[in-house]
């Protein structure tokens, strides 16, 4: 790193703090940052890691930048020391990224929305299996970088012919510099990262370290300087990385000048005292407080702010993009069609369907977005139950009314949320249809019961077990580490049994079913509700699929009316896929509740009390208990089966 200090002005306690810490793994990028700075002066911290403090050209933020090498490694041993040595108001790592998108141009400036790490995983003989980890990043630093991309500030730091964009989007980080589309980690991105527009190898170390110590106040941007795909070194001859860096650079420092603005702007009128972090922790009963106090705050708000009459705002609460996208997009899909259909018979009062998606924010933050709106009146969701159970709590001071299309833990319905509403049936119902169904249906007097290791799995399959009784001829796991699936498969062709049951996910299931036909087992595979999923036709394609049963608290989409399925495949050129139907019909029943007169939150919670009818597409008839559950009549179980590559109906079951 050069151009900044004296070379003997060294510093490693005394030095003025700074406002924002600036690191980036290669000199093109760190020097970038300190042509860019005034009274430049050298510092270094309790590791070593010697930085640059300087305060930014025309401006009163001060800064201190230094250079950590390459890797997710290196970023996560050397950055902790950073914000101790300097408590800056925001750490921001900045430099270069390749790009995934084909819509990312060369030098455009991406800000990390979220932060994949696509190594960990699972390595198998035939594959690997990505167990994906992932971070978000703060919502106040999103904002504000968000005002620098619309107010245009940055661009006067840029060279003359530079013209890039700036694109929040995912990023996927790992500790390898990716150069080719037809590899397998290029592969490996494209099924499981389709989000992310660019690639890095530091911005995962960075944001677990960060989330170690409990310092949040972190976002990474990123200049595309190569496209990931074959022609890094022309472009690095180009002069791309020192474009990319540039770019980077004036988007950060422009961002950084607006974290020392708003710092200065929200200055109390008497120092406090810093909160002292333990073990990474916060103090006790400090973090419930916060998350109350914000609640509430945002409750008030929200009721002090009567909405207008039109255009009011139903949310839609689930993963759009990322990796958990694929089963919640045909809700989604499901939840703007019945928006459309409204729209259209009241055209002189249209409402709006907000997204607020767990792929690129955290529950927490899109559920305190959520609240802070006035004009969004009910909740299509949260889709998934951890959702569910982090976005609850923060609906229920706001009186903002929900029904999930998805989530079907037994557990949520018991937790005295006054908001809460579901619209399909909880997993005791499957519990005892698949059971039944087991017992009755297939009059299997002798099963094998499988769990996939997850707490999903061993709940579910530990249930059923226990009321197969006498039936039940032996317990399996599907992901066991000591053997794979290879003495599973035996296990259960010496059991002779005439069904198995699987509990868990989709994709080990696929495998199993796959190795036990191949093994010669003839006998009825029933997988619970993850396995109802277009994956199990993935991968060894499906006719390795063919004959598998699986559950789902659902129901056929469209069975109750013809037109929805013809309709969603007009608009979307598909078939309707799982949760489809329920969540159209659950955005109809809020939307026709709106339509009539009941225009606030609270009017709208004690409408759905009182609703009882049958949906147009799925046939549930949607009538709530006291505790959010649907009542027994309404909440169907289906059995399904593959055939040619899809789940056809094959029976209701009965509870």
């Amino acid at each position: 790193m050069s151009g900044g200090g004296t070379g003997d002005q060294v510093d490693s306690g005394n030095a003025p703090g700074a406002d924002v810490v600036i690191l980036t793994a290669l000199s093109l990028e760190s020097d970038a940052v300190v042509r860019q700075l005034a009274g430049g002066r050298d510092a270094a911290d309790a590791n070593g890691t010697r930085y640059v403090v300087g305060r930014i050209r025309g401006g009163s933020t001060t800064v201190a930048v230094a250079q950590l090498g390459e890797g997710n490694l290196a970023a996560a041993a050397l950055a902790p020391a950073a914000v101790d040595r300097f408590h800056p108001r925001a750490l921001l790592f900045t430099g270069v990224a390749g790009g995934l998108a084909p819509d990312a141009d060369l030098g455009d400036v991406v800000v990390a929305t979220r932060i994949h790490a696509y190594q960990p995983g699972r390595s198998e003989s035939a594959r690997f299996r990505p167990r994906p980890m992932g971070w978000p990043v703060p919502h106040r630093l999103e904002q504000l970088a968000r005002q620098v991309a619309q107010s245009g500030e940055w661009r006067g730091r840029l060279t003359a012919d530079a013209r890039p964009r700036v694109l929040f989007k995912p990023v996927v980080s790992g500790e390898a510099v990716l150069d080719a589309t037809d590899s397998p980690l290029a592969h490996l991105l494209t099924e499981h990262y389709s989000g992310a527009v660019a690639i890095d190898m530091e911005s995962a170390g960075l944001a677990e370290a960060m989330h170690r110590i409990g310092y949040h106040d972190v976002l990474m941007v990123r200049g595309i300087s190569d496209r990931a795909g074959g022609h890094k070194r022309a472009t690095d001859a180009s002069g791309w990385q020192q474009r990319a860096a540039g770019n980077a650079t004036a988007f950060a420092l422009a961002l950084a000048e607006r974290v020392g603005a708003s710092a200065v702007a929200a200055q109390p009128t008497a120092p406090s005292a810093p909160v002292r972090l333990v073990a990474g922790r916060w103090p006790a009963g400090l973090a419930a407080v916060l998350i109350a106090s914000a609640a509430l705050l945002a409750a008030s708000a929200a009721r002090e702010q009567a909405p207008p009459a039109c255009n009011l705002k139903v949310g839609f609460f689930g993963a759009l993009t990322g990796g958990d996208a694929e089963p919640v997009t045909p809700m989604a899909d499901g939840a703007a069609l019945a928006l459309l259909d409204h729209n259209r018979e009241h055209p002189d009062c249209p409402m709006t369907l907000a997204e607020f998606d767990t792929g690129s924010e955290s529950a927490a933050e899109a559920a305190a977005r959520a609240v802070r709106d006035p004009s969004v009146v009910a909740m299509v969701g949260p889709v998934f139950g951890d959702d569910v159970e982090v976005a609850a709590p923060v609906f229920e001071p706001a009186g903002l009314p929900m029904i999930t299309p998805w989530a079907n833990r037994f557990d949520l319905g018991e937790r005295g949320w006054s908001v809460f509403h579901r619209g399909v049936a909880h997993e005791r119902r499957q519990i005892t249809a698949a059971t039944n169904y087991l017992a009755a249906d297939l009059a299997a007097d002798r099963v094998f019961v499988v769990d996939d290791g997850t707490e999903y799995g061993l709940q579910l399959a530990g249930q059923v077990a226990q009321l197969l009784g006498a039936r039940l001829s032996g317990r399996g796991r599907a992901d066991d580490e000591s053997g794979g699936p290879v003495p599973l498969t035996a296990a259960v062709t010496r059991a002779d049994v005439a069904a198995l049951f699987y509990a868990g996910a989709v994709g080990e299931g696929r495998r199993l079913y796959a190795d036990l036909r191949r093994a010669g087992w003839q006998g009825a595979f029933v997988g619970a509700d993850l396995l109802h999923d277009p994956e199990m036709f993935a991968e060894t394609g499906p006719q390795a699929a063919e004959g598998a049963i699986a559950l789902c608290t659902c129901g056929p989409p469209g069975r109750a009316a013809e037109g929805f399925g013809a309709a969603y495949r007009d608009r979307f050129g598909t078939a309707p896929g799982p949760g489809s139907d329920v969540a159209y019909d659950v955005t109809r029943v809020l939307l026709d509740g709106i339509a009539a007169g009941h225009r606030t939150r609270a009017a709208l919670s004690g409408y759905l009390d009182r609703h009882r009818g049958s949906g147009r597409a799925s046939g549930t008839v949607f009538q709530w208990q006291d505790n959010g559950e649907l009542t027994p009549s309404g909440a169907p179980v289906w059995a399904f089966v593959a055939r040619a590559g899809e789940w056809v109906p094959l029976a209701e079951l009965k509870p």
